[in-house]
């Protein structure tokens, strides 16, 4: 049995609230710089992409685990998407951002995820924390009222190693007196390969948060639970924009129709 579920914060439980694209153009709409948020979005998440392929084929230091890496790695970021904005000489702007995005005040919890990680312990099972995040991490969960929730917090900013390495997930299954048996829940589902790596055994289960309204199913499917049986506690079982469809039938739905096409291509393919 799973008794132990770890869950990734940036994406899965906190977020730049109302979003990152948003306090992007609020930063430079106060230093008189006109941005469409629009195209921040789209520039943001292609860079954040092309970072972690230089990741991935490098095998680069982690710049969460260093202050000052971290904040070279975000001024460079913030520079290039200003760049990509047509804003060449951003001045103070980098710096700004900076502050920005390390305020506790600019993040806050994506919907139900207090009630999901509510819903784990509800169980009896341990849920935790484990992320890559600079090592302030910590001190925002708190803030955001979170830290009650969790038999432990490992923030790779303070313990000084990574996801995926093993041993960052060694550290949180020592913290929480585990063993054996661990889920884990994030955005990324490359860092699972710390769990493996870690000798904790094949129970050992990792899900990736596509977006906010996924997170209790995916509680639920690391568990091997009944979608009702552990989430009967979300309000109302509903999101904006979904009408009178509930969040479990909104995935449902849309994993049918992602199947019922692959068949249709695989069918389209084997007559003709």
């Amino acid at each position: 049995m799973i008794r132990l579920v770890l869950c990734d914060a940036g994406g899965t439980l906190i977020a730049p609230r109302p979003s990152w694209e948003h306090h992007f153009v609020e930063v430079c709409a106060q230093a008189g710089v006109d941005v469409p948020e629009d195209e921040v979005f789209a520039i943001f998440h292609r860079e954040m992409a092309r970072f972690g392929r230089r990741v991935s084929e490098t095998d680069a230091r982690a710049f969460s685990l260093d202050e000052a890496l971290s904040r070279q790695f975000w001024y460079r970021l913030y520079t290039q998407v200003l760049s990509e904005l047509s804003v060449d000489e951003p001045g103070e702007l980098p710096s700004m951002l900076y502050r920005r995005f390390t305020e506790f005040e600019t993040y806050g919890l994506l919907e139900h995820a207090a009630d999901a990680v509510r819903s784990v312990v509800e169980t009896g099972r341990l849920a935790g924390l484990l992320s890559n995040w600079e090592a302030w991490l910590a001190d925002l969960v708190d803030h955001l009222d979170l830290g009650d929730l969790f038999a432990t917090v490992v923030v790779s900013g303070r313990v000084g190693v990574e996801k995926p390495d093993p041993a960052i997930y060694q550290m949180a299954l020592e913290a929480a007196g585990v063993e054996a048996d661990i889920g884990a829940v994030g955005d990324a589902v490359e860092k699972a390969d710390g769990i493996r790596g870690a000798g904790i055994g094949d129970a050992a289960r990792h899900h990736t948060v596509a977006e906010q309204d996924v997170l209790h199913k995916l509680v639920n499917r690391v568990l091997g639970l009944a979608n009702d049986e552990l989430c009967a506690g979300a309000p109302g079982g509903k999101h904006k924009g979904q009408g009178d469809k509930g969040l479990f039938e909104m995935v449902g739905y849309w994993h049918r129709v992602m199947y019922l096409v692959g068949a249709m291509f695989w069918l389209i393919n084997t007559l003709y």
